[in-house]
């Protein structure tokens, strides 16, 4: 078994076939956000993704719903809460 830490690992190697998140209430923000953000331009695995309750303001939901734009014509669907 390999384990990584957060900071060294590739984002998308992080979440590779997980289906569903859950990180509501984590004050994660618009930083955090935009790095989830980069996580869901190459990770397809991911159905549904709950960010309710993180203080992420308009830039971090906009890098978000930028992130994902398309995925449905490309077959990869996600349920997002933001």
């Amino acid at each position: 078994m390999r384990i990584m830490s957060v900071e060294s690992a590739e984002p998308s190697r992080l979440t590779a076939g997980l289906a569903t998140r859950q990180l509501q209430c984590n004050t994660i923000g618009d930083a955090g956000a935009e790095a989830i953000a980069a996580m869901l331009r190459t990770n397809h695995s991911l159905t549904k993704l709950d960010l309710r309750g993180n203080n992420i303001g308009v830039a971090g939901k906009k890098a978000v719903r930028e992130a994902v734009e398309g995925r449905e014509a490309e077959g990869f669907g996600l349920d997002l809460y933001l």
